[in-house]
């Protein structure tokens, strides 16, 4: 297990996450991800609460299904396993090489 996801299994799914933490979150899945819209608004914003997905404005839908899809499109790019290791197309280890490097 890595670092950050045990770092993470520590953490209790309301605790403000850091960007490196969200991430590992985003990425295996875990509870921390449950109402991530609210809890985000709550910890880094000034909301108390935000209305259900089918509520909220196109603006606010857009952005949410641009992430949706940034994450579909990158899915896509994973070839079969060679043997236990993950492989990631020529095209999608450039376009990832290519992105502004993020600190945790």
């Amino acid at each position: 297990m890595t670092n950050t996801l045990s770092q993470l299994r520590n953490r209790r799914n309301a605790d403000t996450l850091t960007v490196e933490e969200l991430a590992c979150a985003l990425y295996e899945g875990t509870g921390h991800l449950q109402n991530l819209a609210e809890q985000l608004a709550r910890q880094h914003g000034r909301a108390s609460a935000l209305t259900y997905y089918d509520m909220m404005n196109d603006d606010v839908q857009n952005f949410w299904r641009g992430i949706a899809q940034q994450l579909i499109e990158h899915a896509s790019h994973w070839e079969e396993n060679q043997g236990s290791a993950c492989c990631l197309d020529e095209e999608e280890r450039a376009r990832l090489a290519a992105l502004p490097r993020i600190a945790g």
